[in-house]
């Protein structure tokens, strides 16, 4: 952690002991993307969001804070793979989604389906007969990469599937899901686009890589706590520039998608959540209602 998120985390810290007023929640969040969902949901008077830019940091300023005795403060903080190491384990007031991240729950929500109808062409998705159909082979196009991260993540290879700081530019996943015929292009294309992503891991042998991403498809593994928001979002940005795009939509990007996903997950959504349930249960032990 950089010197300047130690301070930052200090300060935050420092001003929620402080505010001795103050008699609600205080919920620490990830980032701003997280607090534009959950602000929709909570009664601003009786929870007081902050945003610690990053798992790690939320993590961390929850520890301070529990170090401190300071109470009614909670976390909600993506699942991510955490599953896949059973030593990973949070303090009792942070909470994780229910799958992966935020985008998977809204993929996996009604508001899925509402966001598809206002992107994608009616014409076009006669194709896939439903919105449920849509998302199965969205999943089907996401699955290949999202089994990549988890070969990566068991062999510790720390390969980089996003901009690290270093490198601005996405991963090009046009490389690997065809933008015409919104297909997947096979395994050895998708395994070389992300080793040349960072130049990174060029010595690995494809082969040997294939075969362990073979091995995990095979695995009775929950679809929900694989997939990668960020993923997904993407490849449904190449499906709307031929294969199920309205002509306005052609050229939306992945942040646009998620933008929209968030926009339309509702409370309803959200309430059938374990998350929700979760919280809720806390809320009603500390005699503070969170939710509106």
């Amino acid at each position: 952690m950089s010197v300047k998120n130690e301070i930052d985390l200090d300060f935050i810290a420092n001003e929620i002991c402080m505010d001795k007023s103050y008699d609600g929640i205080y919920l620490i969040l990830e980032g701003d993307s997280d607090e534009l969902l959950f602000s929709k949901f909570v009664k601003e008077e009786s929870c007081d969001i902050r945003v610690a830019d990053g798992k790690e940091n939320v993590i961390n300023l929850i520890e301070m804070l529990n170090n401190r005795g300071k109470d009614k403060v909670i976390a909600i903080v993506d699942k991510d793979l955490d599953w896949m190491n059973s030593s990973t384990h949070y303090s009792s007031n942070v909470y994780t989604t229910d799958y992966h991240d935020i985008e998977i729950m809204c993929v996996f929500s009604d508001s899925f389906g509402y966001v598809m109808k206002e992107f994608c062409s009616k014409r076009k998705l006669v194709n896939f007969a439903s919105i449920d159909k849509l998302r199965e082979y969205i999943v089907m196009l996401s699955l290949p990469i999202a089994h990549f991260r988890i070969y990566d993540k068991e062999n510790n290879l720390n390969l980089s599937f996003k901009p690290n700081g270093k490198k601005e530019k996405e991963l090009d996943y046009t490389k690997f899901i065809d933008k015409l015929s919104f297909e997947f292009l096979g395994y050895e294309v998708m395994i070389e686009t992300v080793k040349r992503y960072y130049n990174q891991a060029i010595s690995l042998n494809t082969e040997n890589i294939i075969n362990g991403i073979h091995e995990i498809c095979n695995r009775e593994l929950k679809v929900e706590n694989m997939l990668h928001g960020h993923d997904v979002t993407n490849i449904i940005s190449i499906g709307l520039k031929k294969k199920i795009g309205k002509s306005i939509t052609q050229n939306a990007n992945s942040e646009d998608i998620e933008r929209s996903l968030r926009l339309a997950y509702t409370f309803s959504d959200f309430s059938k959540t374990q998350l929700y349930q979760d919280i809720i249960t806390y809320s009603n032990r500390i005699g503070v209602q969170i939710f509106q």
